[in-house]
């Protein structure tokens, strides 16, 4: 929704449904797909994490049922984030699959975010704060992609199909 120049973008906290560990620091999320949330293939999201957030206002919305819930996530904002709990994450599924999956390597010495990132448990919540896409892919026709580490993740969609 568009008014007076502002932008309006719905915050999702979409619940971890798995969490796979692969060799030493690759970590695997499986997001389940917060209700009303699209994207398409190739798109990327920005995440946020509960300890982003004011104690209060993150206690308020971990103890909300799903109607208080949805009414306190429509009064915040990106801006009502600490930067240091968002990053940005290649989404490696497309939304017919029915789960948002990223992956991520979290390292002996992580950065906040990633250290933090990596307490969550099955059945925690993370933030969806923006989804967007920079990869168009025609429908017809060869294509030939080419991309290495993180771009990688992008492609698995377009792989699949």
């Amino acid at each position: 929704m568009r008014m007076k120049g502002v932008t309006f973008v719905a915050i999702y906290l979409a619940d971890i449904k798995d969490c796979k560990k692969k060799g030493t620091s690759l970590r695997t999320y499986t997001l389940y797909v917060p209700e009303g949330m699209h994207w398409t293939g190739g798109a990327h999201m920005r995440v946020a994490l509960y300890e982003g957030l004011s104690p209060e206002l993150a206690q308020k919305i971990k103890k909300a049922d799903k109607e208080t819930r949805c009414a306190l996530l429509a009064g915040i904002t990106e801006a009502d984030f600490d930067p240091a709990f968002t990053r940005t994450f290649s989404i490696s599924t497309r939304e017919c699959d029915n789960a948002i999956v990223f992956s991520t390597r979290i390292a002996a010495e992580p950065s906040l975010f990633k250290k933090t990132l990596g307490e969550y448990q099955v059945g925690d919540g993370i933030f969806i704060l923006t989804s967007a896409t920079h990869l168009h892919v025609p429908p017809k026709g060869p294509i030939v992609a080419l991309t290495m580490g993180v771009g990688l993740s992008s492609l698995h969609a377009f792989i699949r199909d």
